[in-house]
């Protein structure tokens, strides 16, 4: 039972430590918000938001449409919004895309 936590503790920690290098050093690219749902308010923790963005990467590449959920305070609120285009950056493998912090709209 003991080596099981342990194994999931270790997949949790690669899993944020992969998204913390995507965040940090990821393609570079614009976000355009297509759709964006408030899930849930979490009180002064922010508030649970699913964004749809289309991706145009810097580098020229074709464009990607990614779905991310996002925890935003209430200036992130106001800036994600359906028509707004944000910097962004993302992976390789294009399944994951962060807004750059803090939030910029272009």
């Amino acid at each position: 039972m003991a080596g099981f936590v342990a194994l999931w503790q270790l997949r949790s920690f690669f899993r944020h430590l992969a998204a913390t290098i995507t965040h940090a050093f990821g393609a570079k690219g614009r976000g355009k918000v297509l759709r964006c749902v408030k899930m849930r308010d979490m009180g002064n923790s922010g508030t649970i938001v699913v964004a749809q963005f289309e991706v145009t990467p810097d580098d020229g590449s074709p464009a990607f449409v990614d779905q991310e959920t996002l925890n935003l305070g209430e200036q992130g609120l106001k800036k994600i919004v359906a028509g707004n285009t944000l910097l962004v950056r993302f992976d390789s493998a294009r399944e994951h895309v962060y807004p750059q912090a803090p939030l910029t709209l272009v």
